[in-house]
């Protein structure tokens, strides 16, 4: 059973998604993350009145040792609602148990989409977060401007031409991955 509670926060999500969105100024710095290995950036998402909800950020995170290994997350309230995952071209993915029932593949191969549309009546079962079904990408989503480009248009997030080309940092340009 949905309670009214579950209801108004899937709910909350929906209107999110809906409304036009905007990330604050400038670029998020790439910084090493408390996992071993990888690189995380943050970017605060403001809703259409300009307002940076608490927990609320487009999340990057990609290893260090292959850039072209990353995710990027849409988070509200620190729910994860949508997501780009670009991985290897082989790697495989179980997908959600109500994924036939979405007209989703059992096994996703490879780069994938974590689509809210996907998800909502798991989010309404189960609570906001975990995103359990997933569609694969286009082709030729490989990069993170691609990642970004797609996620813009799915989420309503309006992006200046500068952080619409942001990317992951040439391979072996920060400190911490030159051993500084």
């Amino acid at each position: 059973m949905v309670t009214a509670a579950r209801r108004a926060e899937v709910e909350d999500v929906d209107r999110f998604l809906a409304e036009s969105k905007t990330l604050t100024e400038g670029l998020p710095p790439w910084t090493d993350s408390h996992i071993p290995g990888r690189l995380n950036a943050a970017w605060p998402v403001a809703d259409q009145d300009g307002v940076i909800r608490e927990a609320t950020r487009l999340a990057l995170v990609c290893k260090a040792s292959d850039l072209t290994y990353l995710s990027v997350t849409l988070i509200l309230r620190g729910n994860r609602i949508y997501s780009v995952d670009l991985v290897p071209a082989g790697q495989r993915k179980t997908n959600g148990p109500m994924a036939r029932y979405l007209g989703l593949p059992p096994v996703v191969v490879g780069p994938h989409f974590h689509r809210w549309e996907d998800n909502r009546e798991h989010a309404l079962a189960n609570g906001p977060g975990d995103m359990p079904h997933r569609r694969e990408t286009p082709p030729l989503l490989v990069r993170l401007p691609h990642a970004l480009t797609a996620l813009r248009q799915a989420t309503n997030i309006t992006l200046t031409p500068e952080q619409a080309s942001f990317d992951v940092p040439p391979q072996g340009t920060l400190p911490w991955m030159l051993g500084g």
